[in-house]
């Protein structure tokens, strides 16, 4: 799988979905108030309808693949095991939690097999092997619920390091067991103690398997992640363990932000471009689409999203960037993600 994904990288950009949570809210919105369901206000978030309606799950995931995504990402992103115990109605322990793991991933395969069945119907036409299931690892602040993947500040709930390796052990390590999944995706990390035990956790588990991985960063600016850590320092720690580790070098396939005000998502690769001088590892790039976080008022703002702004973005990023991953976050659904399919389509014919 990683010469699979590596080849693809190399050859053309990949595309990642959108939004999911707000997505499900956006297209079955009256359904989810009938059954009583907020996911704005619920701990799980998107995970909550992953329990309850799975269904809904799917239709966006194939929804995705119709607008030309390549990579689906699973509805785990608040789906930790701490959180699915505390508050996962009829969750009581470590199997039923991996049953949540394995029913994500087999809902977004499923979608991928509807797809393929329903090509030729003037669909964007995606083979099985350019189509690829990411398990969605959200970081120990989507856990906490009060807005810390955007500040990195986790306080008293954590008091050491390893506490943080400890909490993405479970759900990683079944995502790697898993061979319906292809990718393992770690989400709007925003702390960088945390970047560091994700790095040590995936040097121990790659030690007796090979899966392909990324990490994505939430940003306070353009040059520094949410806790306030300059890019620098996280650059240049990657670049220490990925020339110390072969395999970690082998299954790393690219680094990047998501979860970012689209705005400046632009300077902050062009700060990670000019960092990345060493393995030149691919970069990822999926921020938001007009549906940002308010810190000062704990709630989400809208803002217009234009697809010129999004098509000339894009193009940057592709061009002179070495951005291979793209897609986008909060707020955006298949619209956007077929105008960025669009755009890489274009660049990769003028290759």
């Amino acid at each position: 799988m990683i010469n699979d994904i590596n080849t693809l990288i190399n050859t053309k950009p990949l595309v990642i979905d959108g939004a999911l949570g707000t997505q499900l809210e956006t297209k079955f919105s009256k359904l989810l108030q009938q059954d009583n369901i907020n996911i704005q206000t619920h701990p799980l978030w998107s995970a909550l309808v992953l329990l309850k309606n799975p269904e809904l799950i799917q239709e966006v995931h194939y929804d995705y693949m119709c607008s030309g995504a390549n990579i689906i990402t699973t509805s785990t992103y608040q789906a930790s095991k701490r959180g699915l115990l505390e508050y996962a109605p009829g969750i009581e322990n470590d199997d039923e939690v991996n049953a949540v793991y394995d029913k994500a991933i087999e809902l977004a395969v499923d979608a991928r097999s509807q797809y393929l069945e329903n090509m030729g119907k003037g669909m964007n036409t995606l083979t099985n092997k350019e189509i690829f299931i990411c398990g969605s690892i959200g970081p120990f602040g989507a856990y906490l619920a009060n807005g810390a993947e955007y500040t990195g500040k986790y306080g008293s709930h954590i008091t050491e390091p390893q506490e943080l390796k400890k909490f993405h052990y479970d759900i990683t390590s079944q995502f790697i067991s898993n061979p319906k999944c292809d990718i393992i995706g770690f989400e709007t990390i925003p702390n960088y103690s945390e970047f560091q035990q994700i790095v040590h956790l995936m040097e121990e588990l790659l030690q007796k398997t090979n899966k392909p991985f990324y990490i994505s960063l939430n940003f306070k600016d353009p040059k520094t992640i949410c806790d306030g850590t300059p890019i620098t320092q996280v650059v240049d720690y990657l670049n220490e363990r990925l020339s110390n580790n072969e395999k970690l070098r082998s299954a790393f396939i690219g680094l990047g932000c998501n979860c970012v005000p689209l705005e400046i998502a632009t300077n902050i690769l062009l700060n990670m471009s000019d960092l990345n001088n060493v393995h030149r590892f691919p970069l990822i790039a999926y921020p938001n689409a007009g549906l940002n976080y308010d810190l000062s008022k704990g709630e989400y703002s809208i803002k217009s999203s234009e697809k010129q702004v999004w098509e000339d973005s894009c193009r940057e990023w592709l061009e002179k960037l070495n951005v291979r991953l793209v897609g986008a976050c909060c707020g955006s659904g298949p619209d956007e993600i077929l105008t960025i399919r669009e755009v890489t389509d274009k660049f990769a014919g003028q290759r």
